[in-house]
């Protein structure tokens, strides 16, 4: 619920994976604790007042994904609670005990790469900077809980990582801790607990507006991290994990990511993963290409032609969605940069660009 409210709900509803963030939240919606009741059918409710704003086929196909996952008595009261305006910290009760971000930082999420100040920012938490001694102090701390055998000491420490970086960003940004922070954070994404991946997550995305390009080092294993998130086995972590790639991407220099992501769709190892890896491709190939073409043909040219040959199906279509994009962009450059390959492939290419 946290990083698809930080995402915006408008976005979400024209995801690919929309049918599968409902399915998810109906099965929440009458499972576990009263917590993560109460947050589901908030972000029902929330989804559902974005699509009636919408208006004609968006909320058709909303609707409908509701009335296919949940029951008749659940889907009456989404559907009434979404009649009545939310009361005054609704989201902050629904989600309650789960850390949810505050308005400021939903906003920052949204859109790309915007910045505040760190003033503002903590004004908006009503808090102030810690001294930076007390911070490293506390960094130190958080280290030994993300480096725990114990999966909760882990969870734990993220969670008080996030809460650090929303205390006292400045010191947080200057202190000395922060690199080994974020190189203790990455693995927890991929972690073999769901629910350390989740919380992981969430740190991450508390810590993307207040970092921004200072995450480059470390894009190249956030992204593979995140990647490997996309190919959960566990539904809410791979729903969680869009988002916060997305985020990810807005608040990055792209030219920064291309690399990473070329990587991530040509060595991944699941297939879902690498195609959703390969559609980022394209997106950060329309973005550069128009002041830095050299560095699309170098990654997302030669990562479509090595994957021209892929035999498995969903894969080979996003090959060949990426392989139209950047022909789109590049024309008969394309061609040109297949000359090597053999002449069985070339024709595949030509094929490729040409069909619709």
């Amino acid at each position: 619920s946290r990083a698809l409210e930080g995402m915006g709900w408008g976005r979400v509803l024209h995801m690919r994976e929309l049918d599968r963030i409902v399915q998810v939240y109906a099965a929440l919606n009458s499972e576990g604790l009263s917590e993560t009741r109460s947050a589901t059918k908030h972000g029902l409710v929330s989804i559902l007042r974005e699509a009636r704003r919408a208006g004609g086929e968006t909320r058709e196909r909303l609707e409908r994904l509701l009335a296919r996952w949940l029951s008749g008595p659940a889907l009456r009261k989404i559907m009434d609670a979404a009649e009545t305006s939310p009361p005054a910290g609704a989201l902050g009760a629904a989600l309650d005990g789960i850390g949810p971000p505050d308005a400021a930082r939903r906003s920052q999420l949204r859109a790309s790469r915007a910045s505040r100040s760190s003033s503002d920012r903590r004004s908006s938490h009503g808090l102030s900077d810690a001294p930076a001694e007390a911070v490293d102090e506390r960094a130190g701390a958080l280290l030994a809980a993300l480096a725990s055998s114990n999966w909760a000491s882990r969870r734990d420490g993220l969670t008080a990582l996030a809460a650090l970086s929303r205390a006292s960003p400045e010191a947080l940004v200057r202190s000395p801790k922060l690199l080994p922070l974020l190189d203790g954070l990455t693995p927890q994404l991929t972690y073999a607990n769901p629910k350390v991946n989740l919380v992981a997550i969430g740190a991450l995305e508390e810590l993307l507006p207040l970092l921004g390009d200072a995450l480059v080092p470390t894009a190249p294993a956030l992204v593979q991290a995140l990647g490997s998130c996309l190919a959960s086995s566990n539904a809410q972590v791979r729903c969680a994990a869009s988002p916060c790639l997305d985020a990810l991407f807005a608040t990055v220099e792209p030219g920064a990511l291309l690399g990473p992501v070329a990587a991530a769709a040509l060595y991944g190892s699941n297939p879902r993963a690498r195609g959703a890896m390969l559609e980022r491709l394209g997106e950060l190939s329309v973005s550069l290409h128009p002041t830095r073409p050299g560095l699309v043909v170098k990654h997302a040219v030669g990562a479509g032609l090595k994957l021209l040959e892929e035999a498995r199906p969903e894969l080979r279509n996003a090959t060949i969605s990426l392989l139209r994009t950047l022909h789109s962009l590049r024309g008969i450059s394309l061609f040109d940069a297949a000359q090597r390959l053999p002449h069985e492939t070339q024709q595949r290419l030509h094929c490729a660009v040409q069909q619709h």
